[in-house]
């Protein structure tokens, strides 16, 4: 019996270990002008992350204000506008490429209210 009980212990502690890497967290407001989302840093240099951090993107106007959630995303904030979008995203995701005086990658969810928001702001680029 205890060894059913450390075999059930172990794949439920499998099970919620691979949920929390697969789930993306991800919030955005009602309106999707504020959300919390991944960014990546696209140059390959030190000076920018180059893995997905957490990040708070709020929308104002055309342009979009990138604070970090924690000091590992510092280098990401900044005041940005939507540039591109990439033409083949993984699965059930979208990627937008975001330019200011870095260039950097905003990955949301295809389920995001904050996705039409940002195809908009695509939209209004020259």
């Amino acid at each position: 019996m205890s060894a059913l009980v450390l075999v059930l212990l172990i794949v439920g502690g499998a099970g919620l270990a691979w949920a929390a890497f697969k789930l993306e967290p991800h919030w955005s407001s009602k309106d999707g002008h504020r959300m919390m989302t991944q960014a990546q840093g696209m140059e390959s240099s030190r000076a920018l992350p180059t893995r997905w951090l957490e990040v708070r993107v709020t929308v104002i106007d055309s342009n979009l204000i990138v604070t970090s959630r924690g000091l590992q995303a510092i280098k990401l904030r900044g005041t940005y506008v939507v540039t591109g979008k990439s033409p083949t995203p993984p699965k059930n995701r979208q990627i937008y490429v975001l330019q200011g005086e870095k260039q950097i990658l905003l990955r949301i969810p295809n389920s995001s209210r904050s996705m039409p928001v940002l195809d908009a702001l695509l939209l209004l680029q020259p």
